[in-house]
């Protein structure tokens, strides 16, 4: 068999370099996130274009075969070694990949044309070899994750065996026996080329295992967090059919995987949330973005919830939808949180009536009732009679029981429809819609009234109190909310200038406030 010269193994050592180049871009081209393999491919692939270089000696100028061949074979350790920091989260060693190409390109070019010297030359290139695939393999080593440190151990022993020949190589140069013609067959030529050979070779297929080994870990940790996940996580494929759900999604809902599985997420629809929720949901998700909102939507066991849900489009490098992630939030205890806050903000903390502030919301709605269908609107204005003297008299805790009370008695006085707020201390306002007539409020107001006034046992104690009670009506007395409030009060004064307990209807027509209401004493 013809022994392999220096220059045919170079060939050989560009095509494994052009072989390993090609591998470690597909795998770094397939990976979702940066690990230093796109580097590695870089450097792996300056070895590729070295060998050509290399092995073209005496037919190309010896500043591209020499200076140029021998600077890529350096650029390979040199980012070999920053592929293997990137892959291990470490940062690159300041100023190295600016100084070693400017540090190289200038020995090389003395050794070569001021003071020619074979010696200093493989010293020079066998000490970055020796220098960086140390490096690289502690790196690899200190500390080497749980995930990849066996694929991890086999790349740094491969770059441990490369030091070893660097070091024969630069204890040859120091002592002068490495002065042979560049392209004459020699042991430790020859070994050092295989050795390089096999390096590329190992570097390829331990990379990937590690490129690997580290994939499967994030898809493990990805698995188990979202598995873990304190919020419910549903995937669907891009026809809306599930394909995951969580333990979260479990417990939440009560379906289990198997029950889910092949369904679409209108499983746990409830019918509650608007259609144009969902329209502008899949509006969103069809133009390749994410829609955040919120679903009202019904448990297994029937029980409504609500829930907080951000929905994306899962996309393949071409920019295809294969898949939805829904990640939700259980939002039922701040619902209804806020259904409490704002019942406080609207309602009177001591008697449950209604506050001014949603009988003016509420007065809205009635008033643009009442212009379509040509009704009425009374507003009736009750102030409690002698309730001073039964604070100053009992104390306030004792008023507050009456107060409470009297509320119940004027609620029940009046329609379910009716709106009843309490807007002072011991002022009440009743609202009456969709009214024909001024007489048709006749009945609720006597009803006030008399209520009002029936004897009150409150901790063993039996006391009288009465109320007057003054009306106002839309359109007759006026339009606005603050002037019917208005003149309802006015006549409800007028009722207790003439001997409280009663009720009387505002009368507009009369400038005279004293005589601004028409009186009807129950």
């Amino acid at each position: 068999m013809p022994e392999l010269d220096i220059r045919t193994l170079h060939a050989i050592l560009a095509i494994v370099g052009f072989s390993a180049t090609i591998t470690l871009l597909a795998l770094w081209k397939s990976q979702p996130y940066k690990n230093g393999v796109g580097y590695i491919a870089f450097g792996i692939g300056c070895s590729f274009l070295a060998g050509i270089l290399v092995s073209l000696r005496g037919v190309v100028p010896d500043l591209i075969s020499i200076v140029l061949g021998n600077l890529l074979f350096a650029l390979t350790s040199l980012y070999v070694l920053k592929g293997v920091r990137v892959f291990t989260r470490r940062p690159m060693y300041a100023h190295l990949e600016w100084a070693l190409p400017v540090f190289f390109v200038i020995y090389f070019l003395y050794f070569t044309y001021i003071d020619p010297n074979v010696s200093a030359r493989v010293l020079g290139i066998s000490t970055v070899y020796f220098t960086f695939s140390l490096s690289i393999a502690f790196n690899l080593l200190v500390p080497a994750k749980p995930q990849w440190q066996w694929s991890a151990r086999m790349v740094a022993l491969i770059y441990f065996g490369f030091a070893f020949s660097s070091s024969v190589r630069i204890y040859l140069a120091l002592s002068g026996q490495s002065d042979l013609p560049f392209m004459e067959t020699s042991g430790i030529h020859a070994w050092t080329i295989l050795m390089g050979i096999f390096v590329l070779g190992g570097s390829a297929l331990g990379f990937s295992l590690m490129s690997h080994d580290a994939l499967q870990s994030q898809y493990r940790i990805l698995s188990q967090g979202a598995k873990q996940a304190a919020s419910s996580i549903i995937i669907t494929d891009a026809a809306g059919k599930i394909e995951y759900v969580n333990r979260a999604f479990e417990q939440l809902t009560g379906y289990s995987v198997d029950e889910v599985l092949g369904q679409t997420p209108s499983i746990i629809q409830s019918d509650q949330t608007k259609p144009e929720v969902y329209e502008q949901l899949w509006r969103e998700l069809k133009a390749g973005k994410t829609w955040r909102g919120e679903f009202y939507n019904r448990k297994k066991n029937g029980e409504l919830y609500w829930e907080i849900a951000s929905i994306s489009p899962v996309k393949q490098r071409n920019g295809e939808t294969t898949h939805y992630i829904a990640i939700k939030e259980n939002i039922t205890e701040l619902k209804e949180a806020e259904a409490k806050i704002r019942h406080l903000a609207m309602h009177d903390s001591l008697t449950g009536l209604s506050l001014k502030s949603l009988c003016l919301d509420r007065w809205q709605h009635a008033l643009a009732l009442a212009k379509r269908n040509h009704t009425k609107i009374a507003l009736m204005f009750v102030d409690l009679d002698g309730f001073k003297s039964v604070n100053d008299n009992h104390g306030h805790s004792y008023g507050d029981k009456l107060l409470i009370e009297i509320a119940r008695r004027i609620a029940s006085s009046v329609r379910a429809a009716d709106t009843v707020c309490r807007i002072g201390g011991d002022e009440f306002l009743i609202m009456v819609e969709g009214l024909k007539d001024r007489e048709d409020v006749t009945e609720i107001a006597s009803k006030v009234i008399t209520n009002a006034s029936r004897p009150l046992a409150i901790d063993d104690q039996v006391i009288n109190i009465s109320a007057s009670l003054g009306v106002s009506f839309y359109p007759d007395n006026g339009s606005s909310f603050e002037s019917l409030l208005d003149q309802a009060d006015r006549a409800m004064y007028g009722v207790k200038r003439e001997g409280k307990n009663g009720y009387a209807y505002s009368d507009t027509s009369s400038s005279d406030p004293k005589d601004a209401a028409e009186f009807s004493k129950n």
